[in-house]
């Protein structure tokens, strides 16, 4: 990671940056055949405001403790699961990404998880050839636990695509 940035654990002042953060990652999907309507819903304070509360949002801050990028995850009995990770794109390509799942996987293997999970789009180079590359591989429907499906199909919903165009991944701590 650039060594202009660090991470750490969200606090409330974070919170009303990590909006236009998600909004602004988002306009990137354009590209990939998401509509403006596709990209509108993000994440509000008050929702980031319980991932902080309960200790599931991480950010990257700036030298000047201004956030770059977040992750937010869900924990469950045997996994803990990525709920959304983004990067401002004037901050991309610096490795904060890649800081703040390492931090995530780090945490999870420290509390005695299993795995770390997410769904993502399975075309889209910075999402499953990245996640691919950062040691998460994908797990087929059948292969999938119960709760892992749910998300997954829960997640496409949310996001208006397809099944076909997405897959759950997995990286084994």
């Amino acid at each position: 990671m650039d060594s202009h940035y660090h991470v750490r654990r969200a606090v409330p002042a974070d919170l009303p940056h990590l909006p236009e953060i998600e909004r602004c990652a988002a306009r990137l999907f354009i590209d990939y055949g998401f509509s403006e309507d596709d990209l509108q819903h993000v994440t509000s304070v008050e929702e980031h405001a319980q991932a902080q509360q309960s200790g599931c949002l991480w950010i990257a801050a700036d030298q000047h403790e201004i956030p770059a990028a977040f992750i937010k995850v869900s924990s469950f009995d045997d996994f803990v699961h990525i709920n959304e990770v983004d990067v401002h794109p004037d901050h991309q390509r610096r490795g904060l990404g890649a800081a703040l799942i390492e931090a995530v996987c780090a945490w999870a293997a420290s509390t005695g998880t299993r795995a770390v999970t997410l769904t993502t789009e399975r075309e889209i180079p910075w999402n499953a050839p990245y996640y691919a590359r950062l040691g998460f591989r994908i797990v087929p429907p059948e292969e999938q636990s119960p709760d892992l499906h749910i998300l997954f199909e829960h997640e496409a919903v949310l996001s208006n695509r397809s099944l076909e165009n997405r897959v759950a991944m997995i990286r084994e701590l």
